[in-house]
């Protein structure tokens, strides 16, 4: 008979195994991001300028704003740019920042400018591409130092987490690891149709998405789990945050897990504290990006822009039903992601719910 003793030293060796094969398949991933990235638009011999002009249609124009916050003689005033805009819609001025779901280059520009502080200038190796037929010769840099590589690096490594959620979620499913790979390879098998990352790599998704495979994992390990703890809601309420906050789309994935969740309990097919659990995450989550959105630029505009006073519509907590209080739920979170409006209801809302529900 087994001692409890050598029942956790297996359990924590298959679980490090299982975390060493997600490591393993990321760096695979990203890599092989890269590689075709490179392939595609031989980047690295390209000149700084060629460079900016190969991310087309909107991939340049989210990259532009990353630029921005790179290039300006502090963190601060980049982002000040971003948050008073007399640009892009001129001759408006216009809070970037929320109009196009900036906060990845905000983050990325500060990670850069944050390492060069803190390590010095970043790695970079610099050569002369010899271009022949008459044309002349560029000088240009590779490596994490050149901002536009820091920019395009972090992506693929982002995406590469991506495949590890997706072989975690798999594993989780499956209940072995072996269902976890097969998923994996069929991934790379129908990559071209399964992410589409190393041809655009700034677009709102290839932030967001990486996020979805986690946070579709941490619904999954809920659902099993007997007594769902503050650590299982803690992981959906993450999960689900990182993945609203990049993409303006996501809310309406995150709507339409609620919809089929909540469809399961009114049926009584789900406990009550599991749908508990993860449906109150799912919509924290959004309550949550919502008042980041509108609370976290509003009072880095506060010293150039005026603040526009927001009303808060009040919510009625006596006879409410659960599909109501959801569908006005995301009435405020769309209304806050599209519009930019705070309002207070979302998180009412999110408290009426989870007081029905529970």
């Amino acid at each position: 008979m087994k001692t409890k003793k050598s029942i956790d030293s297996n359990e924590w060796l298959g679980t490090m195994a299982i975390a060493s094969i997600a490591l393993a398949v990321a760096v695979i991933h990203g890599t092989h991001l890269y590689v075709l990235f490179e392939n595609d638009r031989f980047f690295s011999h390209l000149s700084p300028l060629e460079r900016e002009l190969s991310f087309r249609t909107e991939a340049g124009f989210y990259y532009s704003y990353y630029k921005t916050v790179v290039t300006a003689p502090s963190f601060r005033l980049g982002l000040q740019k971003l948050v008073s805009d007399n640009v892009t819609e001129f001759p408006s001025t216009i809070n970037t920042l929320q109009r196009f779901n900036l906060y990845p280059e905000v983050f990325l520009g500060f990670l850069y400018r944050t390492f060069t502080i803190v390590f010095g200038p970043l790695s970079v190796e610099c050569f002369t591409v010899s271009r022949g037929l008459g044309q002349p010769s560029v000088r240009t840099c590779t490596g994490p130092g050149e901002p536009i590589y820091f920019y395009v690096l972090s992506v693929f490594a982002l995406n590469g987490l991506y495949c590890a959620g997706l072989f975690l979620l798999s594993t989780l499913l499956s209940e072995s690891v072996v269902g976890g790979l097969l998923s994996i390879i069929l991934f790379f098998y129908n990559h071209g149709e399964a992410t589409r990352v190393m041809w655009t790599p700034p677009l709102r998704e290839s932030f967001a998405v990486p996020f979805l495979a986690f946070q579709l994992a941490a619904v999954v390990h809920t659902f099993r789990h007997p007594r769902p703890s503050w650590s299982e809601f803690a992981s959906i309420l993450l999960s689900s945050l990182f993945f609203l906050v990049p993409w303006q789309l996501s809310q309406f994935v995150i709507l339409t897990q609620t919809l089929a969740q909540m469809a399961v309990y009114s049926v009584r097919l789900m406990p009550g504290r599991k749908a508990a659990t993860v449906i109150c995450a799912q919509l924290s989550s959004s309550s949550v990006s919502s008042f980041s959105v509108s609370s976290s630029s509003s009072s880095i505009s506060s010293s150039s822009v005026s603040s526009s006073s927001v009303s808060s519509s009040s919510v009625s907590s006596s006879s409410v039903s659960s599909s109501s209080v959801i569908s006005s739920h995301y009435n405020s979170i769309s209304s806050t992601t599209v519009n930019y409006p705070y309002n207070i209801a979302a998180l009412s809302n999110t408290a009426i719910l989870c007081i029905h529900v529970l």
